[in-house]
């Protein structure tokens, strides 16, 4: 994923939860990008526009 955008922060969040969960190659892979899938952050292998915001500006309109 593209540094510095919400998509890129959100898989690096899920990947380390994966890792917690003892999750490892194709069930981790599939954790993170199902999540991402899910939230709307992804569509398939694209990321869409809602992802790809900076995460600097998603953090200042959400508060978090």
């Amino acid at each position: 994923m593209p540094a510095g955008t919400v998509a890129g922060e959100m898989e690096g969040r899920l990947r380390a939860q994966a890792r917690k969960k003892k999750l490892k190659g194709r069930r981790a892979d599939a954790y993170v990008y199902g999540t991402m899938n899910n939230t709307g952050v992804m569509h398939g292998n694209k990321t869409t526009d809602k992802g790809m915001h900076s995460y600097a500006a998603h953090r200042r309109m959400t508060g978090y």
